[in-house]
């Protein structure tokens, strides 16, 4: 199997269930565990393992890589349950939790929702996800927190499956500890404000997004951000009790708004909102 990569270029990608992968990644965490555990500054680690390049939960699908996952899980498992089927795939994001939660310690572990398994049958590789994120938070880690992210927030969406599942799991006070909220911007607001921020369409190249400026933007994202939240109201969007707890944006805009008070500003707000909700 294999990832694609820019330029064109591939790497070949370890099959999830494979021991030997498990194993040496495995190793690998122990060593970072060991060398960063005891650093103040290491608060949280995404939990990654049956993945791609990223740490969401995605796969290779393009082209016809959905039949030769088909033909790999045909070889590698007997029950035919598993054939034409995720059920691989979530196990092994579970056991992927299980690992993280035995190797480290203090930390908050991390799953970041993606919309990347494989849909044998239609919906099955959002059911899939479902099934993940659920198990994930009634896993036992440990002395560890947990938290969920999308890593792809932008101003034209809003979807169950990205921010608005990230908030729906983080209201509910069910969950021992409670699942903690984020999410990461999909692309640099400042470098590419069209991609990032148009909330009329995700075309970056429709009418309606040619002329969105760096600070519009992000202001528009943050009213996704922010929407169904105690402090939607503040941002033209809902107010509700969902409960958010961090942000994450790029490099270049932290060294964008570095020269833009209006925009520095705005990044400040949304700091002391969040952390109001923390209280």
């Amino acid at each position: 199997m294999s990832e694609g990569r820019a330029h064109g270029r591939e790497q070949e990608l370890p099959l999830p269930w494979n021991p030997v992968y498990k194993n040496y990644w495995k190793a690998f965490l122990a060593e970072v565990a060991a060398k960063y555990g005891a650093n103040d500054a290491f608060v949280s680690i995404a939990v990654a393992g049956p993945t791609a390049e990223s740490v969401e939960i995605i796969l290779p699908r393009a082209g016809g890589q959905i039949d030769r996952w088909g033909r790999l899980l045909d070889i590698a498992y007997r029950d035919a349950s598993y054939h034409q089927s995720d059920k691989a795939f979530v196990e092994e994001w579970d056991a992927a939790v299980t690992t993280f939660g035995q190797v480290f310690r203090n930390v908050t572990l991390v799953v970041t929702r993606g919309s990347g398994l494989l849909n044998f049958t239609h919906g099955q590789g959002e059911a899939a996800q479902a099934e993940i994120m659920t198990a994930f938070a009634r896993h036992n880690v440990g002395t560890n927190g947990k938290a969920t992210q999308t890593s792809g927030m932008k101003a034209c969406r809003e979807t169950a499956a990205g921010i608005g599942g990230v908030k729906h799991m983080s209201a509910d006070g069910a969950f021992t500890p409670r699942v903690l909220g984020g999410a990461q911007f999909d692309t640099s607001f400042s470098q590419k404000p069209a991609v990032e921020g148009c909330s009329a369409s995700c075309d970056a190249s429709a009418p309606g997004c040619r002329d969105v400026t760096p600070q519009q933007a992000l202001a528009n994202v943050l009213k996704v951000y922010f929407d169904e939240t105690p402090a939607g109201n503040l941002y033209g969007s809902t107010k509700g009790l969902a409960s958010m707890n961090y942000m994450q944006i790029y490099a270049p805009d932290i060294a964008y708004a570095a020269t833009q008070p209006a925009v520095q500003a705005m990044l400040d707000q949304a700091s002391q909102r969040l952390l109001a909700q923390a209280r």
